[in-house]
């Protein structure tokens, strides 16, 4: 069984990540034209910074907030972090509505999945050659 109470820092780590979408040049169509070649114009890439939070243990995340300038969110991410030294797992989860569900633990729906599959099925055609 996994620690649940102490520093936020002994459970969670920030990180930043960068999303980079392509935007296509836009095609000047014409109904009486198939195909035109774009203009002589570079594709232009979009960037969106994620901040994350990672479970230690279990390495899951949880995306806080997007952002367009990294400057931004570097300085959200030092606030992050200078929480996660300052307050507990359970002050920190509160505040910023952490909600990591980790992946051994199962849903009702999932246990009945697996009750189904303990169960001798005998509807299944059996090859007994």
């Amino acid at each position: 069984m996994s620690k649940t109470f102490g520093k936020a820092s002994d459970f969670y780590r920030v990180r930043i990540i960068t999303l980079e979408q392509e935007i296509p040049p836009d095609f000047d169509w014409r109904d009486d034209v198939l195909y035109r070649s774009p203009k002589e114009s570079f594709d232009m890439i979009k960037r969106t910074y994620c901040l994350q939070v990672v479970d230690l243990d279990s390495r899951n995340y949880q995306v806080l907030e997007e952002y367009s300038a990294k400057q931004v969110a570097a300085k959200d991410k030092e606030m992050l972090e200078e929480n996660l030294k300052n307050l507990t797992k359970m002050e920190f989860d509160k505040k910023y509505e952490i909600n990591l569900n980790d992946d051994s633990t199962l849903s009702i729906d999932g246990e009945s999945v697996i009750e189904e599959k303990k169960g001798d099925n005998t509807n299944v055609p059996r090859n007994l050659s």
